[in-house]
């Protein structure tokens, strides 16, 4: 181990005058490895401190042969031009967030469908999903469907609300109260 870290030392005593030397090694202490200058009596000696390992050991056994010592590390300034290429190559890459589709209008029941599918009706799809704890949609569902200009699609898509509202909230006698309260959809709850 003597003959390892003169090893060490003649080449840290190589390196460039602005060069830092640290040891990263576990088990080493402030007072003995990381900065607290030594006594010139300490300075030749070797210290052992408790259990605290100072040198990695040959196999698994404790009383191993040391064979090297925990990891030393020197740091070198760089100019800010170096620092700039680092920080670009190190930089991890930016994500982009996928792009979302633009929103398409919703195809209306009496549209062509193509190659003889029937017609997509985007507003009874939306309603195939809903859920009791979606009550927050109703009003906004009731209202969008209420406002269509076309009065046929409007009657149309109150029936098919007023269907799924009964399917969806119909066991829930609150619900059903608070539903046949509002005017556009009343005339078409199917009471259970």
């Amino acid at each position: 181990m003597v003959e390892r870290l003169a090893a060490l030392l003649d080449e840290v005593e190589q390196f460039p005058a602005a060069a830092i030397t640290l040891r990263l090694g576990w088990g080493t202490g402030w007072r003995t490895m990381t900065g607290n200058i030594l006594t010139p009596e300490e300075r030749d000696r070797v210290i052992r401190v408790g259990k605290t390992r100072k040198v990695i050991i040959d196999g698994h056994a404790a009383r191993g042969a040391a064979c090297d010592v925990f990891g030393w590390v020197r740091i070198e300034p760089i100019s800010g031009a170096e620092a700039a290429v680092v920080a670009r190559a190190t930089r991890p890459a930016t994500v982009q967030p996928p792009k979302l589709a633009a929103p398409q209008p919703p195809v209306q029941a009496s549209a062509a469908a193509p190659m003889g599918l029937p017609p997509r009706d985007a507003f009874a799809q939306r309603l195939q999903g809903l859920k009791s704890r979606d009550w927050g949609l109703v009003a906004g569902l009731v209202k969008e469907a209420a406002s269509h200009t076309d009065p046929a699609e409007r009657e149309r898509r109150l029936r098919l609300l007023a269907d799924q509202f009964t399917a969806t909230f119909g066991g829930d006698r609150k619900r059903m109260r608070q539903l046949a309260e509002m005017a556009e959809i009343a005339p078409y709850l199917k009471r259970k």
